[in-house]
């Protein structure tokens, strides 16, 4: 596969052209293999993704294989437009002192004494009695790499509102 060949798809932010190289270098995943450059286009094609508006990541570290990543915002961008979409409410789940409850929090904001143990996020569709409700443990996502490690509260409130809207809106 050449990898200076280039890929046209539309978005919907408009239309798209990009070579794997190209993909490669806005990345930073030098190291990613022809092959998952051609399936990370190929779901930003059939997704309809504009990786220049970080609609989807291609993220590579190393010799392990390239993950491939739907921005939270596609998420949001996309429940927004839904007709039965009603609102989210999201967080951080923290546990504070001697208290043996977790505590819920709006928001990513805690104090310098907060253990933060997780991210919830609350999903209201017009046509529901309920909202849906996801919630996700930090042991589960923590990966220790950069923005987890200086950002983590918000890396979690970010999974647990991908989760959830996923989950409430699937065919969106």
């Amino acid at each position: 596969m050449t990898t200076t060949k280039m890929s046209t798809w539309q978005t919907n932010h408009g239309e798209v052209t990009a070579s794997p190289d190209i993909l490669r270098r806005l990345f930073n995943a030098k190291q990613a293999t022809d092959f998952e450059v051609f399936h990370f286009i190929q779901l930003c094609r059939a997704q309809r993704l504009n990786p220049f508006m970080r609609d989807a990541y291609l993220i590579k570290y190393g010799s392990s294989p390239a993950t491939i990543v739907t921005g939270k915002e596609t998420f949001t961008q996309r429940a927004e437009s839904h007709p039965d979409y009603d609102g989210m409410e999201a967080g951080v789940i923290v546990m504070r002192g001697d208290d043996p409850s977790p505590s819920y929090l709006v928001g990513t904001f805690t104090l310098p004494t907060d253990d933060l143990v997780g991210a919830w996020c609350r999903v209201h569709r017009k046509s529901w009695g309920a909202a849906l409700e996801k919630s996700v443990s930090r042991a589960e996502y923590d990966t220790g790499r950069s923005l987890w490690e200086s950002k983590p509260a918000t890396m979690l409130e970010k999974v647990a509102i991908v989760q959830a809207l996923r989950e409430a809106f699937p065919r969106t």
